[in-house]
């Protein structure tokens, strides 16, 4: 029966060794060797004695080995391997993921499930052991925060409400705690939101610190940028995430990725992210999802990203390559794109006909925002149809908030209710503009 072979690398090994010793062994230099065994010796039943490899195969295994490759180099090789494989362990264990396109939503689940994943997490950070002490290091700051987040799932009277805020985690989203303090038996949730927000803090710091190991993992500088960045802010309504999307154009499928998105706002302010991903699939898009918090929020380390973007820089470090400082502007014809589709998918706008107000001169025209809580400083346009009115009225407004009527004078302008209005609300310093006709409601 043929056996076959498996290649293991004998460093080092004189050639000068006697015939016996060199048995099943093929030289290559004074200081290397190859050794090839039966690739499944525990069916080898030969009784245990070398096999010497047909002449072909010892041929073929001395041609993939590069003649300059020292045995140190060799060794560093091994070694290089051996702390990727570990940095990718650490890293999938505190790092975020980036979701793909057509992910869904995780639903609900039995707060057991994430206790115990959690609980999970805690154990291999503790029982890495890599060849880099400060990965080890790393690791076990990650399993006492892991240790934290099941101590908190055990205090609390309530786990799948904890359960369900740091899971979050995993998803770069934030979500708010919900206090309930008209039920005395949260008591416990009363002192949450301050730990809770100081225990994800570190875990971000504690992740945060692989992205001064991770380019010791990259490979060779890129030639060109391997991702392709598209970037959609949610500026008017906060409670939706901003979304990061990222494409591998490198033409290749990439491994073990570090990828660090800075998001930058104004005056200097930032926040940093980082995820991780085992394979990334050319041509494949990637998504995040980034809760907003003000810029210059001393808590900004809570956040992902800020009120007002300008720029997205992005780093990857993957086995195959490197590529650090790709940046996305965030501003012109893709911010403002943002912004009109933002406004018309949320916006509305009512308008009401008051014939005689206390206090202005009238008819008035009474225009209140619904749908988004606030708008910046805007020049609103309103055109009637019918009611006397021979010209468009305008006029200026700060900035709106939601619910907030604004009462316009047309001081003898309109002589009765117009049936429509076409509102124009365009944004100050933005090429921005939203517009609607609506219909007019004549208030008694």
């Amino acid at each position: 029966m043929r056996k076959g072979y498996s290649l293991g690398l004998m460093l080092p090994c004189d050639t000068r060794c006697d015939s016996a010793a060199t048995r099943g062994r093929l030289p290559l230099s004074p200081r290397r060797t190859i050794a090839l065994a039966p690739a499944h010796p525990a069916n080898d039943r030969s009784g245990g004695s070398a096999v010497r490899p047909p002449r072909w195969l010892a041929l073929a295994t001395f041609a993939l080995i590069p003649a300059s490759l020292s045995a140190q180099q060799i060794v560093e090789q091994q070694r290089l391997e051996r702390l990727r494989e570990s940095y990718a362990t650490v890293a999938a264990n505190l790092l975020a993921p980036l979701d793909s396109e057509s992910a869904k939503p995780e639903p609900k689940f039995d707060p057991a499930v994430f206790e115990s994943r959690e609980r999970w997490r805690a154990i291999v950070l503790e029982t890495i052991e890599s060849p880099d002490k400060r990965l080890d290091a790393i690791a076990r700051e990650g399993a006492k925060l892991q240790q934290q987040v099941v101590k908190y799932l055990e205090e609390s009277d309530d786990p799948s409400d904890v359960a369900e805020y740091l899971s979050s985690l995993g998803e770069a989203a934030a979500v708010e705690v919900k206090q309930r303090s008209s039920d005395p038996r949260q008591n416990w949730t009363s002192r949450v939101p301050n730990e809770l927000a100081l225990l994800i803090q570190r875990r971000r710091a504690v992740g945060m610190m692989l992205a001064m190991l991770a380019p010791d993992m990259g490979g060779s500088p890129a030639e060109a940028p391997p991702v392709e960045i598209d970037f959609d802010k949610r500026r008017f309504i906060p409670a939706v995430p901003d979304r990061l999307k990222l494409r591998n154009i490198s033409g290749s499928t990439l491994k073990r990725c570090t990828i660090q998105v800075d998001v930058r706002g104004q005056e200097g302010n930032w926040v940093r992210n980082l995820h991780f991903l085992p394979a990334w699939a050319d041509g494949e898009w990637r998504v995040a999802t980034y809760a907003t918090v003000s810029d210059g929020d001393p808590i900004a380390a809570l956040g992902l990203s800020t009120k007002v973007v300008q720029a997205i820089i992005v780093s990857v470090w993957c086995d195959g390559l490197r590529s650090e400082g790709i940046a996305y502007q965030y501003e012109g014809a893709s911010f403002e794109a943002d912004m009109n589709e933002e406004l018309a998918r949320h916006m509305n706008v009512t308008v009401e006909f008051e014939k005689s107000p206390y206090s202005e001169p009238g008819p008035s025209l009474l225009i209140t925002i619904h749908g988004v809580p606030s708008i910046p400083p805007s020049r609103v346009t309103l055109n009637c149809e019918d009611g006397g009115a021979t010209a468009p009225f305008q006029f200026a407004r700060d900035e709106w908030d939601e619910d907030s009527r604004y009462s316009y004078p047309t001081r003898g302008a309109l002589r009765s209710c117009p049936k429509s209005v076409e509102v124009t609300i365009a944004l100050d310093g933005m090429g921005v503009t939203w517009t609607k006709r609506v219909a007019v409601t004549e208030r008694r």
